[in-house]
């Protein structure tokens, strides 16, 4: 759920329009060839698949050129949207499909060619999944809904051969997973490399636009954010889901225009430790039920957009879980306002985990002042 805001947000047109018709107006379309390996990658799956998935990706994807700040800073990413199709070659893991924004960045640049990073993420649609029926495959077992969060990562080289022509190969990684909302939830990764080529119609882009800097005088702001999330009983499966509520309180700085370092103090209720503790008869569940903590982020700003990771801390946990946490999400600014108290609203959608274990994803609304 928290990627189909993201896909609304790419369609925004303070992220996409161009604000002067004379600007290099950069689009390309692109596809791309995926050969993987299946990756075990938890010490209690006993099984190894001789299995190589294929996978194609079609991307339209827009070159920034510096119009935006942000856009310079972060040295001129290209955003795109993105279809993946993945046949596993594996009968127990079917088929997938994904649909996913993705943001690309330059790392190094060698004359026209240039080494870049791609970060995706959205949905994914599996067709063989963990089923409650006698005769379902064992194998399932690493999926347990239909729906899933999709996550990518390539890092590549690009070469132009033509005006309009461009070729790129490099490796790649994609994860496909539930976020811990259903189990099971082992979740199918794949490794390998790729290969593919791009048109673009108005031909390749390699001037781009350069802004000076102003001084940042970006003040600290109060924050203040509610959410909502909800995670299966971890001890049955195919069980209910329980509510989990979240109010966190927080002081920000934005820095060098492109980033905001966020500490915040959070109050969460989980109100599966709540039955748990009411089952046990225990005095003062509902005191009990409370956690709180203590996180620091920092914030990658894109626009409108932000990605905020963060590691925190919790002061007490009823359930005896590792005390430090990991948050990874997507803030998307809906409003700005210089010149009254209130200086920003966002939603937010944030992964919870312990290291590599996906906790629950939760939905929020925060306020900047």
């Amino acid at each position: 759920m928290r990627f189909c805001v993201l896909l609304l947000i790419l369609f925004h047109p303070n992220l996409w329009a161009q604000s002067d018709s004379s600007s290099i107006n950069n689009h390309a379309l692109t596809i791309t060839y995926l050969p993987s390996k299946l990756l075990i990658h938890k010490p209690n799956i006993h099984f190894q698949p001789n299995a190589f998935p294929q996978s194609f990706e079609l991307c339209y994807k827009k070159q920034t050129n510096g119009e935006k700040l942000w856009q310079q800073k972060y040295g001129y990413p290209e955003i795109g949207l993105n279809l993946a199709y993945t046949n596993y070659n594996f009968n127990s893991f079917g088929q997938a499909i994904a649909f996913y924004p993705s943001i690309q960045f330059r790392l190094w640049k060698i004359h026209q060619s240039y080494v870049f990073f791609k970060l995706g993420a959205g949905l994914g649609l599996a067709d063989t999944k963990w089923e409650r029926s006698s005769s379902s495959d064992s194998f399932r077992y690493f999926i347990g809904t239909t729906l899933n969060n999709f996550t990518m990562f390539q890092i590549g080289y690009l070469k132009p051969i033509s005006k309009r022509w461009t070729i790129h190969t490099g490796v790649d990684f994609f994860h496909v997973s539930n976020a811990a909302t259903r189990k099971p939830n082992y979740g199918i990764n794949s490794m390998g490399f790729f290969v593919g080529t791009s048109f673009h119609p108005s031909g390749h882009q390699v001037n781009f636009l350069k802004q000076t800097t102003p001084k940042d005088q970006s003040r600290l702001r109060l924050g203040v954010a509610s959410f909502i999330a909800f995670a299966e009983d971890a001890s049955v499966i195919d069980g209910p889901l329980f509510p989990i509520y979240s109010q966190s309180i927080a002081v920000t700085k934005r820095y060098r225009h492109k980033s905001r370092l966020w500490l915040s103090a959070n109050a969460i209720l989980k109100t599966r430790t709540l039955a748990w503790l009411k089952n046990k008869s225990e005095a003062n569940a509902w005191q009990k039920s409370w956690q709180f903590s203590a996180c620091l982020q920092n914030e990658f700003l894109f626009g409108n957009v932000g990605f905020p990771i963060g590691l925190g801390y919790y002061f007490n946990d009823p359930t005896g879980n590792l005390n430090l946490y990991q948050r990874l999400g997507m803030n998307y600014y809906f409003a700005s306002r210089s010149k009254i108290f209130l200086k920003n609203s966002y939603t937010s959608l944030v992964l919870h985990t312990h290291l590599s274990k996906a906790q629950y994803a939760e939905l929020g609304i925060g306020f900047l002042f």
